[in-house]
């Protein structure tokens, strides 16, 4: 199994979106000190904060956690 790269990912997305870890960690409710955790792949966030994330970046949960690599949210995929 591919190992999780959540970190790279909420990096890759916050640093496209021009946020410091500052504002993401504003955005979600948590400290900058999580986030910089998460980015660094030394934690994993919450589900709660996963969600956030995502809502955030407008992006599925299924993306960040590496088990769909589109990035677009499919309602009507088949499973």
């Amino acid at each position: 199994m591919e190992k999780l790269d959540i970190g790279t990912k909420i990096k890759q997305l916050r640093q496209q979106n021009k946020l410091t870890q500052a504002q993401l960690a504003s955005r979600l409710k948590t400290s900058q000190d999580n986030v910089s955790i998460w980015e660094r792949n030394k934690g994993c966030p919450s589900l709660i904060a996963l969600t956030g994330l995502a809502k955030v970046f407008n992006v599925s949960c299924d993306y960040l956690l590496g088990v769909n690599s589109n990035n677009q949210y499919n309602v009507y995929q088949q499973f």
